[in-house]
């Protein structure tokens, strides 16, 4: 497998060996290169020109331009596909706003307006919502994919750039020109952790490791709380879903509402005792039941 990675400096694509991390080769035609986007299956990216208004299509079978898309008076900066790559979301420049293009006709399709200096974009994993990092809000604007309206701002670090979702699309991570990293519960739409201090975090092409397994729960007539031993915890109403890192334990807790008791667990929980722990040593699903009170 190969790396496409962005030198803005320099105006070249550099295509590494995933394998051996070394450069193969080099695309040189393509000024200020930013922001690239791949297809699903690998055909082909999409890399924005700092200094065109143009996004340029690039055979990754050649490593050569083959068309482009035509921004004209705009020029683009982040990219992002939707998961079936008929969709490229291009974040404009100077506009500022989101322009949604056709893959197949290579025509704008939709337009999201925005305000302020908006940076990274990431469509979720079911391509229902946009996710656009505001670096003078510092926060990260939600948008409904359908409607093209703003539905959603979260707030972040000071100077939010770059935007990533994890392998399930269950969490956000989002990087700061601050020295951190938030990371948001795209379920609740909220900061759930930050990393940092770090050093200067001003990336755009940041990718989340899939060393993590995915905890759904399920519950209704009652809450589960989860976490780890400290941290945040996760209080869910409902189907929920979060990430934990491989191999740690949490522990769960069920609360049930007013006039309900906790019945028990099923999936990869099991018994009847409110509270427990829970290996993630892979993806794992819990139901907690309950059921009603007799009338007093």
């Amino acid at each position: 497998s190969r790396i496409y990675a962005a030198d803005n400096t320099a105006s070249e694509v550099l295509v590494i060996d995933a394998a051996t991390n070394t450069v193969v080769t080099t695309i040189t035609a393509i000024p200020r290169p930013y922001g690239i986007a791949a297809a699903p299956d690998g055909s082909k990216i999409y890399v924005a020109s700092f200094a065109d208004t143009a996004v340029a299509i690039v055979d990754t079978a050649t490593n050569s331009i083959t068309t482009s898309i035509d921004l004209s008076p705009s020029s683009p900066a982040s990219l992002d596909l939707s998961p079936d790559g008929s969709k490229l979301y291009v974040m404009l420049r100077g506009v500022p706003a989101v322009a949604v293009y056709d893959t197949t006709t290579l025509t704008r399709t939709a337009l999201l307006p925005l305000s302020g200096n908006v940076r990274g974009l990431a469509v979720s994993r079911d391509g229902t919502k946009v996710y656009v990092a505001n670096v003078t809000a510092a926060s990260v604007i939600v948008f409904d994919e359908a409607s093209g309206t703003q539905t959603a701002s979260i707030p972040v670090g000071s100077g939010p750039i770059g935007v990533a979702l994890d392998q399930t699309g269950g969490q956000l991570y989002v990087t700061s020109a601050s020295g951190s990293v938030s990371v948001i519960d795209t379920t609740t739409e909220t900061v759930i952790a930050s990393i940092g201090p770090l050093p200067e975090t001003n990336s755009l092409g940041e990718f989340v490791t899939p060393d993590l397994s995915l905890l759904t729960l399920t519950t209704a007539n009652g809450r589960v709380t989860a976490g780890l031993a400290t941290g945040p915890q996760l209080a869910c109403t409902g189907t929920c879903r979060r990430n934990y890192a491989v191999s740690t334990t949490i522990t769960l807790t069920a609360e049930a509402d007013a006039g309900y008791a906790f019945a028990g667990w099923t999936g990869d929980c099991d018994g009847t005792v409110a509270s427990v722990t829970l290996a993630m040593s892979t993806a794992r699903s819990c139901t907690a039941s309950f059921t009603q009170l007799p009338p007093p």
